[in-house]
C-alpha cells in the first residue's frame, strides 16, 4: 500500500498513534517523578543523589537518539515503533521490580533506549502524513500531548503510589505500554514506510556549520531545560515547600499539565496564524519570531519563589509551560520549513536532539546540587529564566538561511 492510497482517516489515525506513543513515553516518566520522593526514602537518597536518579533515563536517551534517528529513516514506522514500546514496556517492569537502587538505574536506562526513537519517529509520521498547512498545529499537538501524558502519569501514579506503593505504577505503564505496542503494529501496515538508504554522516555534520540550524538547536535546547526542570523536579518541590502528600502532589501537577496542553494548543493555532498572515513575508522564516516571543514569555518562571500560594503557582506553572511547549511545537515547525531535504526529516531531528537533550539533561542534575548547597528552588529557576531568555535572542538573531545537508 503506497501513501496515496491511504485514505484520511488512516492517515489521522497513524498521526493519532504517534500523540498517543508521545502520551505515554512521557506518562512513563512522569511515574518518576510523582513517586521520587517514596523512591528516595527507601534508597536513602539525597537531593544530589535525587536529580542523578531523575536524569538517569536520559543518559541512554541523549547519546541513542541520533544514532536511533537513522534507523527511523531506514526502516519501517511499524517496526521502529513496535520495537520501541516492548523495550520501555520491559523496562518499566523492572524498574517496578527492582529491589536495589542499580537494578532500578539500570530500568531508567533502559527506558532511556526504548524511548530514543519517539520524537524523530512522530515527526516523520507528521512530516510523511499531514498536510503542510496544518503541520505547525498538528506538531503543537503533538508536543503538548506530551503534557497530557504527564497529567494522566501524575495523576494516576501519584493515586496508584499513594495507596498501593510506587512500584504498582510502574508495572501499570508497563502494562499499557504492551496494549500500545499491539495497536502501533495493527494500525501501521508493513509498507507504510519505505527503505531507505543510511544517512550521510558527513552531510549531517554540515549542519553545524550553519547559523541557521544554531538557532533551531538553541531555542530548543532552552525550552527543554525548563521542561526538563518541572517535569522532573515540579513534584518534588510542592512536596518540599507546601508540604503535599504524594497524590496531592501529582494532582496538582496533572492539573497543571492539561491546563498547559490546552493553553499550549490555542497559542499555537494563533502563532500559525500570526506566522502566515500577518508577519511581512519578506522575512525569511517568520516562525523565528514566534518562538522567541513565547520563550520571552516562559522565562516569567523566574517569579516562581516570590508566590506563596500553592494555586498563585499551579496558574504560573500553567502558563510556563504551555508557552514552552507552543514555543517548542512552533519551533519544530520552523525546522520542518527551512529544511530543504525533506526525506531526511527523521535524522536531521534526531542530530538535533543531541543538543536538546544533552542541555535537558543538565537540568535535573544542576537543580538537585542548587536545592542541595542552598536549601530551596529559587536558584534554579532563576537559572531557567536565564537560560529561555537566551534562547529566546538566539532564535531571533540566528535564523537567516534554509537547511542545506550539502555544500
Amino acid at each position: 500500500m503506497t501513501d496515496r492510497a491511504l485514505s484520511p482517516f488512516h492517515r489521522s489515525a497513524m498521526c493519532g498513534m504517534a500523540v498517543g506513543m508521545f502520551m505515554l513515553s512521557y506518562g512513563d516518566r512522569a511515574v518518576l517523578s510523582v513517586s521520587m520522593p517514596l523512591i528516595a526514602h527507601e534508597f536513602n537518597l539525597g537531593a544530589a543523589q535525587t536529580g542523578w536518579v531523575l536524569s538517569s533515563f536520559l543518559w541512554s536517551y541523549v547519546i541513542l537518539t541520533f544514532p536511533v534517528s537513522l534507523l527511523v529513516d531506514r526502516y519501517p514506522t511499524r517496526a521502529v515503533g513496535v520495537a520501541a514500546l516492548l523495550i520501555w514496556s520491559v523496562a518499566m517492569f523492572m524498574g517496578g521490580l527492582s529491589a536495589t537502587l542499580f537494578v532500578f538505574l539500570m530500568s531508567r536506562i533502559l527506558l532511556g533506549i526504548g524511548e530514543s526513537p519517539t520524537f524523530p519517529l512522530a515527526n516523520r509520521i507528521v512530516r510523511q502524513w499531514s498536510q503542510e498547512q496544518h503541520r505547525g498545529v498538528v506538531l503543537t499537538v503533538l508536543v503538548c500531548s506530551s503534557q497530557i501524558g504527564l497529567a494522566f502519569g501524575l495523576l494516576g501514579s501519584g493515586w496508584l503510589s499513594g495507596w498501593t506503593g510506587w512500584r504498582s505504577a510502574f508495572l501499570a505503564y508497563g502494562a499499557l505500554s504492551i496494549v500500545m505496542a499491539v495497536c502501533w503494529r495493527s494500525i501501521f501496515p508493513a509498507e507504510a514506510a519505505k527503505r531507505m538508504k543510511w544517512s550521510d554522516g558527513r552531510s549531517l555534520l554540515n549542519l553545524l556549520t550553519q547559523r541557521t540550524f544554531w538557532g533551531l538547536l538553541s531555542p530548543g535546547a532552552a525550552g527543554q531545560y525548563a521542561n526538563f526542570l518541572m517535569m522532573s523536579w515540579f513534584p518534588t518541590y510542592l512536596h518540599r515547600t507546601f508540604h503535599l502528600q504524594t497524590f496531592e502532589t501529582g494532582l496538582d501537577a496533572s492539573i497543571c499539565y492539561v491546563v498547559a496542553a490546552v493553553f499550549s494548543v490555542v497559542l499555537g493555532k494563533v502563532a500559525e496564524k500570526i506566522s502566515l498572515t500577518f508577519l511581512p513575508k519578506q522575512i525569511l522564516a517568520p516562525r523565528r519570531l514566534v518562538v522567541a516571543v513565547l520563550l520571552l514569555g516562559s522565562s516569567v518562571i523566574g517569579i516562581l519563589p516570590f508566590l506563596h500560594s500553592v494555586w498563585l503557582v499551579l496558574v504560573c506553572v500553567s502558563v510556563v509551560i504551555g508557552l514552552i511547549m507552543a514555543a517548542l511545537g512552533a519551533n519544530t515547525a520552523l525546522g520542518s520549513d527551512l529544511l530543504v531535504d525533506g526525506t531526511r526529516i527523521g535524522s536531521v531531528t534526531g542530530f538535533g536532539m543531541i543538543f536538546g537533550n544533552g542541555v535537558g539533561f543538565l537540568a535535573p542534575v544542576i537543580t538537585g546540587y542548587l536545592v542541595h548547597l542552598t536549601g530551596t528552588f529559587s536558584s534554579a529557576f532563576y537559572l531557567a529564566a536565564f537560560v529561555l531568555v537566551a534562547g529566546a535572542t538566539l532564535a531571533t538573531l540566528l535564523p537567516r538561511q534554509p537547511l542545506q545537508l550539502t555544500k
